[in-house]
């Protein structure tokens, strides 16, 4: 779970999957005014774990960053069948019985979202965003990435491709242990790849998967 404000909301959904087959681990932005014993009691089945505490920023890398020491810290501590990304926000529609039924009936199927991929949408990975892990989303982190974006036009600046297949969709999914693991061994491939681009977190995952060899 990444986490960074709703405490109420936050609990709700801890209290709603609470189950002995369950184990939480949360990411807490380093900015929130969320404390980790305000949780601590929330559950009586399952186990919480806390990752180190990172800064967070919108768009950034910093996003991606949060999310493969979420699943580093998963997969060193035990060997699940799914890990399931999901915001602080959230909350579930079924029982964790039904959950838990979806997906043992899965097999090894992974749920990752898929959106038809636009030439536009090149430009999240193909310019820099050096600005975009320092900058509070709103006004001024617009104007400075758009004219980020048409300076490196202007220059005909592009990052190397390295014929890379991206995809886009969502930045939450639910996969096997297998995947998970595999995203972890890429790390340094990751951050080479993504760092400084804008809102990646809803393409690297993707982009991953489409370049595995044996899927």
């Amino acid at each position: 779970i990444m986490a960074h404000h709703e405490l109420y909301i936050l609990k709700s959904l801890i209290k709603t999957l609470d189950h002995v087959r369950h184990d939480f681990y949360i990411h807490i932005d380093k900015k929130s005014f969320i404390k980790k014993d305000d949780l601590l009691n929330v559950v009586k089945e399952s186990n919480i774990y806390f990752t180190e505490q990172t800064d967070v920023h919108w768009g950034g890398y910093s996003q991606i960053n949060a999310e493969l020491i979420l699943l580093e810290s998963a997969t060193k501590n035990d060997q699940y069948a799914y890990y399931h990304l999901l915001t602080g926000v959230d909350l579930p529609l079924k029982s964790p019985d039904y959950i838990l039924r979806f997906f043992d009936e899965c097999g090894d199927l992974e749920f990752i979202s898929m959106n038809n991929w636009q030439e536009k949408d090149l430009e999240r990975v193909l310019f820099r965003y050096p600005f975009q892990d320092k900058l509070k989303r709103g006004f001024w982190e617009k104007k400075i990435r758009r004219f980020g974006i048409l300076w490196q036009r202007l220059i005909k600046y592009k990052r190397s491709k390295e014929n890379i297949k991206y995809g886009i969709g969502s930045a939450y999914f639910d996969i096997t242990d297998k995947l998970a693991r595999y995203v972890c061994s890429k790390k340094e491939w990751i951050e080479n790849t993504f760092k400084e681009t804008f809102c990646a977190d809803e393409v690297f995952l993707q982009t991953i998967f489409l370049n595995m060899e044996n899927p």
